[in-house]
């Protein structure tokens, strides 16, 4: 076997580099699927999700919605055994020793959410620590962070807002497999002692609600008792506008795959993951079948000094086995160095190589068993019951069929290996169009700044002041929000509709347009010299086309806005969707925004920034100052599709690496044994080019096969990866050819190779060789 050295390395390389990915592939997917399985109560455990309908027309569905669906289901349901709510996590900027710290991911919880949840408690009484208002639950990291021990129970946090937490339990961080994530818990009944917080059925969908049924209840049956429960607190007095909410239960151990992450990654990702392995061992069965041919002789041999076909089968499968072992030993190293740059591709932190773990050498023997077997099984079984006589005529693998089992799997490697170029170069040329796109206002130099607090938010205007008479800054607006980040919905009555239309909605001051090049269609912007506009609203083309044109109309909603402007579409959300209606106000109850967006004319950004802090802490030192580049949160939004772009870059280079040599060895064997014939056709006049297609035809036809094959069904696959934009380029056959195209050229080039340098050789030394 390692007489023939390139035979074996491009095997071992082959198998390697795919056992690494499969290694690395098994050890996402088994993280993936342990998520949330360490909570005791796994089984009896349900979040609330809700369906919104209007008009009869399905809008979406959400896990987080109001918070008395909890409380309410406790008490009017005896299947009921428990609940839990909280919150989305939110930075919280808390004030030790005279300086701003930053907890980056706070939720408000239930005092019951221990008891639902089987998080370890470091310090403190489960039961109690979250009952009070204004406690607070710090992680062992936090606590080291803020304070230097997690020695801190009953010590006194002041946010920025100066109230005062009392801590009053440490617990360990949550797993990495965990579905709910956090640095800090603040007790739930803090929200109902703070002003302007909506508690009831008509507040805000902000809180997200588990409930735990008693051992024994069937889920799908009780599931039937929540349309009339939702009926009495919200859908009767919603009925007379055509809104309804539809509840349902989703099972604690399928929320992270089946709702959160959904199955099609997993499936997605798992397939690429298993067509390299089969590339690898398609390769090796190939090179096994034509490498063994050569050692026909010796087989005859053996069987005619009494080895039976056990024996022969028991060699082959010993050899494969080893040259496995070898590969699994490459690809552990590979897999090991690779892991960090894995993680980030598929952005999950998922548990990497635990040498100490019995369930990864379960793994290992699970790979290294079913590979040897796959590999091996098919060429020990054929070889072993060849007669001796077609083993001393070396025909082994001389089958005049066109679809061999050879021709065939080199024909399989290939249509994987088409597939991932031409995937990759649709993704590339998709996310290329994204990033150029123009959506429809200025996302270059645009500096975000979130408001730390409600006193920051109402003070705009002085912020906005104070930073003006820094030079660098073209110019600074205030609003809820900023686009790209789908802003949120309400319901609005407008002029000549009898029932209300859910539409996004941003708050801006009156510099927003101008800071964000948005033009005006028809109408005009707000303007501080009218008071009126603080009720007035902008709209914009989509709603304008949807509900007839709005201009000089009202909207109704806590109040009477006219509508004194349209602008031009621009994309507020995602470029996967289409855009919206949406109305544009200015906030006329408080003043209060959440961000500010500055707009730079500098590229010494750093000297800049450092400058806009130091105003910003000359107006109050206690406000965090915090920053991001709207740019690098457009990015971030398509991050996963930018890292499925590399992914497959990278398995389509490896595929076509594997598949590339593994035909080249493929080419060389089967043109040693056809020295002699090339030999006697270049005697009887066969030039260099008679040569080179003589032997590159066959192998050029299968590469063509390959594609015509595959091209029907990745029309089919690709198409449904583009519809999930709606923004998205024409699927044109050019990515077909062109992918076709480089794949017959790979296989020109490594057939090619050894065709010249037999072509060109004196057909006396091929003779000579035979």
């Amino acid at each position: 076997m390692f007489k023939n050295k390139s035979y074996t390395w491009i095997n071992i390389f082959g198998l390697s580099f795919s056992i690494a990915a499969i290694i690395l592939l098994v050890l996402y997917l088994q993280f993936e699927f342990s998520f949330d399985k360490f909570h005791q109560n796994k089984d009896e455990i349900y979040r609330i999700a809700v369906r919104s309908f209007h008009e009869g027309v399905n809008e979406g569905e959400t896990h987080v919605f109001v918070a008395p669906v909890g409380v309410d289901l406790k008490k009017e349901f005896p299947e009921v055994e428990n609940y839990t709510r909280y919150s989305y996590p939110r930075k919280m900027f808390v004030i030790i020793d005279e300086q701003v710290r930053k907890i980056k991911r706070t939720i408000y919880a239930d005092s019951t959410f221990f008891e639902l949840f089987s998080f370890d408690v470091l310090a403190g009484d489960k039961q109690r620590f979250l009952q009070k208002p204004f406690s607070i639950v710090l992680t062992e990291k936090t606590a080291n962070q803020l304070f230097g021990t997690t020695d801190v129970l009953g010590r006194t946090l002041l946010d920025n807002q100066k109230k005062a937490y009392t801590v009053t339990g440490i617990v360990r961080e949550p797993p990495r497999n965990s579905s709910v994530q956090f640095d800090a818990l603040v007790s739930f009944s803090t929200l109902y002692k703070t002003p302007d917080k909506y508690m009831g059925w008509n507040g805000g969908n902000q809180y997200i609600t588990f409930i735990q049924l008693k051992k024994g209840i069937s889920a799908s049956r009780f599931s039937k008792k929540l349309p009339g429960f939702f009926w009495e607190h919200i859908n009767k007095d919603l009925a007379q506008v055509n809104v309804k909410y539809e509840a349902y239960l989703q099972p604690l151990k399928d929320i992270h795959l089946k709702y959160d992450v959904g199955y099609n990654k997993i499936y997605f990702f798992g397939i690429i993951g298993l067509l390299i392995w089969f590339i690898a061992m398609f390769n090796f069965v190939n090179l096994s079948m034509a490498y063994y041919s050569k050692r026909s002789a010796a087989i005859a041999v053996r069987k005619t000094l009494g080895a039976d076909r056990k024996a022969i089968m028991w060699q082959f499968l010993s050899e494969t086995a080893l040259l496995v072992f070898i590969s699994i030993v490459l690809g552990m190293v590979l897999a090991y160095l690779l892991t960090p740059y894995y993680k980030n591709l598929m952005q999950a932190d998922f548990y990497g190589i635990d040498f100490s773990r019995f369930s990864f050498w379960v793994i290992l023997l699970g790979i290294w068993l079913l590979t040897s077997l796959l590999s091996g099984f098919y060429p020990a079984v054929y070889l072993s019951k060849l007669p001796v006589n077609k083993l001393f005529k070396n025909h082994v693998v001389h089958q005049k069929k066109h679809f061999s089992l050879q021709n065939s799997l080199i024909i399989l490697q290939f249509m994987v290996a088409v597939s991932l170029v031409i995937f990759t170069l649709v993704i590339r040329q998709q996310l290329q169009y994204i990033n150029h796109k123009d959506v429809g206002y200025q996302r270059e130099q645009m500096l975000i700044i979130p408001l730390p607090n409600e006193e920051a938010g109402k003070k705009t205007a002085l912020i906005k002041q104070k930073l003006r008479k820094i030079s660098g800054i073209a110019g600074i607006t205030a609003s809820s929000d900023v686009p790209g980040n789908n802003f949120t919905s309400n319901g609005y009555f407008l002029e000549g509709f009898d029932t209300p239309a859910m539409i996004h909605v941003l708050n801006v001051d009156a510099d927003f347009l101008k800071t964000y090049g948005i033009e005006i269609q028809k109408g005009r912007n707000f303007s501080e010299d009218y008071l009126s506009d603080k009720q007035a609203f902008l709209v914009n083309e989509t709603l304008s086309k949807k509900y007839g044109d709005q201009l000089g109309k009202v909207i109704k909603r806590d109040g009477k806005h006219p509508v004194i402007g349209v602008v031009k579409d621009f994309n507020f959300a995602s470029l996967r969707e289409s855009i919206a209606p949406l109305i544009i106000a200015q906030n006329s109850s408080e003043n209060s925004y959440e961000v500010l967006s500055v707009k730079l004319k500098t590229n010494d950004y750093q000297s800049l920034i450092k400058e806009i802090e130091k105003t910003w802490h000359r107006i109050n030192p206690e406000w965090a100052f915090e920053y991001s580049f709207l740019d690098e949160q457009f990015e971030q939004v398509y991050r996963s599709d930018f890292n499925t772009m590399q992914l497959f870059t990278y398995f389509s280079i490896l595929a076509i690496l594997i598949a590339t040599m593994g035909l080249f060895s493929l080419s060389a064997l089967s043109i040693e044994q056809r020295r002699k014939e090339i030999g006697i056709r270049k005697v009887l006049g066969a030039s260099i080019a008679d040569i080179i297609r003589l032997i590159s035809k066959k192998y050029l036809i299968m590469v063509l096969i390959a594609n015509l094959l595959i091209w029907p069904v990745l029309y089919k696959l690709v198409s449904a990866w583009l519809e999930t934009f709606a923004n998205r380029i024409e699927l044109s056959v050019s990515f077909f050819i062109l992918g076709g195209l480089l794949s017959l050229l790979v296989a020109l080039l490594s057939v090619g190779i050894k065709s010249v340098q037999i072509a060109v050789q004196n057909p006396v030394e091929s003779l000579r060789y035979e």
